[in-house]
């Protein structure tokens, strides 16, 4: 279902907990794991494999650890799946503008790009931008 090529990277797929968190509201470990959350929900929608799913998106070989990986797939599944129906409702009301900078500016990448004097300088006078580096475009 899954190419091997979006296997999950080791760093990744090393952080995955055997348990995703129950709190009743999100929390760090939701954050910085929200891409997992919306590939499982993307391979239940398509009716992939759990098995399948816990080795490439969650890096859990379901062979060598079947109880792990069931577990842990089970688990974050029904994270993800009670996150999209009431995590995000403060969302609703947010415009896609704000919401994709929200995104951006925790990413990795830009902020060791606006670290830059010279970058943030571009930014500030209108050169350089979210268009222009990573591809972002904005309606109206």
């Amino acid at each position: 279902m899954f190419p091997e090529s979006e296997t999950v990277p080791h760093t990744k797929a090393s952080s995955i907990a055997d348990v995703a968190p129950t709190d009743d509201h999100v929390v760090d470990y939701d954050r910085a794991h929200s891409i997992i959350y919306l590939r499982l929900l993307d391979a239940a929608k398509e009716g992939a494999a759990w098995g399948e799913v816990s080795k490439i998106v969650l890096g859990i070989d379901p062979v060598r650890e079947p109880e792990r990986a069931k577990r842990a797939y089970d688990t974050h599944l029904q994270r993800a799946k009670g996150r999209s129906e009431r995590a995000y409702e403060h969302l609703r009301d947010t415009n896609w503008r704000d919401y994709a900078w929200e995104y951006l500016r925790r990413n990795d990448d830009y902020q060791a790009r606006y670290a830059d004097p010279e970058f943030r300088a571009r930014l500030d006078a209108g050169l350089d931008g979210p268009e222009r580096c990573w591809g972002l475009r904005f309606r109206g």
